[in-house]
Parts: C-alpha cells; structure tokens; sequence
C-alpha cells in the first residue's frame, strides 16, 4: 500500500480544523444575531405596552399620628392636677346594661441615674447607664374601669405608654425603648404598686409564665396588655420611664396624658 505523504497529511488536518472553526463561528454569529432579534422584539413589545398603560399617581394623604403627644398651650403649671387626683371619663351605655366610668391618675415617681435589669434570654444581670447630664425618671400611673354588671365581657383599649409625655419646662420628653418582655429592672422589685398587692411593672404588660422548650419549667416574662376590663383586680398599674435633664426643677414637670377622644389631663410632681 502506497504512504500517505506527511505534509499533504498534515494540511488536511488543518483545512479540517479550519472548516470546523469556521462553522462554529458561523453558528455562533447566528445564534447571537436571533438572540439580539428576540430580545429586541421583547422590548418592542414591552415600549407598546407602555404606552398603552395609564398610571395614575396619587399624592399621599397626611395622617395624624394616632395618640400623639404634644404639648398643648391649654397645659399650665398650676391647672394640672395633684398626684393621687383622678382624672375621670364615662362612656354611656356602653355594656348595653351600665355605664363605663374610668379613672385614671400618677401617684409616685422615681428618678435613677442608673439600673440594673435581668435579661431573660441571657440568663444574667445587665447595666443601664443614662447618658451625661441625663437621669432616667419613672412615672407610677394607675388606670382603672369600674366593674360592669352582667354577663357582658366589656372592656376598652388601654391608654399605652405612646399615649403619655412628660413635659419638662417647655421641653416634651417621651418614654424609652426598652424591651419589658424579655427584661425587668431590679429596681423595681420592692417598690410596691398603688394597691400595695404586688411589686410593680412596666405599664401596659402584664405577667405571664412561659415553659421553657427545653427544661419546660415556666417562667414569668412580661406580655403586651391592650384591652382593659372592668374592677380593680384588673386595674392597670406601672411605671413609664422616661429620659430627661438631671437638673430638672420638679415643679416644672407635669406627666401629660392623651385619653383617645375622652380627653386629656396633666399631673404635676409637687
């Protein structure tokens, strides 16, 4: 059999790999261009149908934020009322059966320059510390419903602490983020409430006991309370605290609250 020459061998191979290089770049040209075809077609059709869209804008509409604080020119410092005074506001015929009376006032305060509380998900103690030239204030409010008669489960939205301000001078301070469902400040625990029944809380929770996953013993963490009923075993009782001056004069201060459409009233300190 006669041999292949080497070179014609060799020039075959490249005229073959040059064909297939050739084809594939071809191929590839080709896709690209349909590709290019596609995806202009998509956005052809997506401008049509643009302009065949009518958007209509709209402007916002200013809402009042709900229970704001403020302070009114109506608050002066020798109209407010005295710790301990009640502020009242009746709801008529509001079981059906009876009228709903609430009464509601301050009747202490604490200032602390600090506090500890105890972190229930760490297991441990930690510090507060309130910044230079600031104290922490803690304002004891007490609100109560009278008890409805009948088999009617009447109740009404609790004031929260969003509902309260504390008006230093001419200044309004609001209450501090603090999270009560997973802290309590330890000193607290031996200052008793208006009833003299149980040491006091955050204002606005309640005490719940709640099984651990893993040891499934219970223990007592603090609840968000939004609805208050009628009788003083379900009084809502507890501090606010709020951040302010440390060389507040006490008798510029007065606790301002904000009772839904029933009302406002102020409370002053000495």
């Amino acid at each position: 059999m006669r041999e292949l020459n080497p070179k014609f061998t060799f020039f075959v191979i490249i005229g073959i790999l040059l064909i297939a290089l050739f084809g594939f770049t071809h191929y590839q040209k080709v896709n690209a261009e349909q590709e290019q075809l596609r995806i202009d077609e998509i956005n052809r059709q997506i401008e049509s149908a643009k302009s065949n869209v009518f958007i209509e804008v709209l402007e916002p509409i200013p809402t009042e934020t709900p229970y704001q604080i403020y302070a009114p020119p109506s608050i002066k410092m020798d109209t407010a009322f005295n710790m301990n005074q009640y502020f009242n506001w009746k709801s008529e015929n509001a079981s059906g059966k009876k009228d709903m009376n609430v009464s509601t006032t301050m009747y202490g305060y604490k200032t602390l320059k600090n506090f500890s509380y105890y972190d229930y998900n760490w297991g441990k103690n930690f510090n507060a510390y309130a910044p230079k030239g600031k104290t922490y204030f803690f304002a004891y409010v007490y609100t109560e419903m009278d008890t409805v008669l009948g088999g009617n489960d009447t109740r009404m939205y609790l004031p929260q602490q969003s509902n309260y301000g504390l008006l230093v001078d001419s200044e309004m301070f609001y209450p501090i983020l603090f999270d009560y469902e997973t802290n309590q400040i330890r000193q607290m625990d031996e200052t008793w409430n208006l009833q003299h029944v149980e040491r006091i809380k955050p204002y606005g929770y309640e005490f719940i006991y709640q099984a651990d996953e893993i040891t499934r013993i219970n223990t007592p963490v603090m609840a968000r309370k939004d609805w208050l009923r009628g009788g003083k075993s379900n009084a809502e009782d507890g501090y606010i605290v709020f951040e302010i001056p440390e060389n507040y004069n006490p008798r510029m201060v007065r606790l301002h609250g904000n009772f839904f459409s029933f009302g406002s009233a102020s409370w002053k300190i000495i």
